[in-house]
């Protein structure tokens, strides 16, 4: 029977354990613990990856183009100068 690995997200009994749930993991498998893979292990997430680099290729030219120029922006700066936080 493989029992299924401690994480962080367990049920613990207190709120903050005395050893985080990586603890746990690290003496599990120095004593030999096996890991039980678990369905997003086999799931293949390179279609997914691909399309999240597209968009944020795509969300980057957006925020680019919204941006002033360096030039553009430090010009401005020695205009108006900038405003005390």
């Amino acid at each position: 029977m493989e029992i299924p690995l401690p994480w962080f997200f367990d049920e613990f009994d207190r709120l903050e354990e005395v050893f985080p749930a990586a603890s746990y993991q690290y003496v599990l498998y120095g004593m030999g613990f096996e890991t039980q893979v678990g369905l997003e292990d086999t799931v293949d997430t390179a279609p997914l990856a691909s399309q999240m680099l597209k968009d944020n290729e795509r969300m980057k030219g957006e925020m680019q183009a919204r941006l002033p120029k360096n030039r553009e922006l430090l010009n401005k700066i020695y205009e108006y100068g900038l405003q005390p936080v």
